[in-house]
């Protein structure tokens, strides 16, 4: 993940585990998070991103 985005190690551990998880769940992975660099690296990853209203 830090690679591919301009995250903090934190955030792209996060990230990564969200992408593990949701290759093992039936249904999408609503990912939600504040952080506008991780919800764009999150939707590039393909994953759902909730909108936080912002």
């Amino acid at each position: 993940m830090l690679a591919r985005h301009p995250l903090r190690a934190a955030d792209a551990g996060h990230l990564g585990a969200a992408l593990l998880v949701n290759e093992q769940l039936s249904d999408p992975l609503l990912f939600l998070c504040l952080d506008q660099r991780l919800c764009d690296a999150a939707e590039r990853e393909g994953l759902g991103v909730a909108d936080t209203g912002d």
